[in-house]
């Protein structure tokens, strides 16, 4: 900070929030945005499995975002979990989509 207080103007975007002080898409991010005089408050979208909206920075990153893969909802990914298998050179792979899932699920997973 070199003392200079933000200052709100007629078009002043806040993308995924206040996202250089606080983790995109979340509640303090957007929170921030707004205090710094965002008009505008922009998330990316991505769909669930009942056709609901959720801001969410790619369509298909739960398994790296999320606790997804520690959870039941983990059989629900497009490519369930596989570990690593030295013998055959293949390295862990999981691949769990925002459409995977329903909103109710989604709403139960931390990250």
């Amino acid at each position: 900070n070199n003392g200079v207080l933000p200052v709100a103007h007629d078009f002043s975007i806040g993308h995924r929030g206040a996202c250089m002080q606080f983790p995109e898409h979340t509640l303090e991010s957007f929170r921030a945005a707004i205090s710094m005089g965002a008009g505008i408050v922009e998330c990316d979208v991505a769909v669930t499995k009942d056709g609901e909206l959720v801001c969410r920075h790619s369509q298909c990153d739960l398994h790296t975002t999320t606790n997804i893969l520690a959870t039941d909802l983990a059989a629900k990914c497009l490519q369930p979990f596989a570990p690593a298998n030295k013998t055959a050179g293949t390295s862990a792979a999981a691949k769990c989509c925002t459409s995977d899932i329903t909103l109710a699920e989604y709403k139960t997973l931390c990250g």
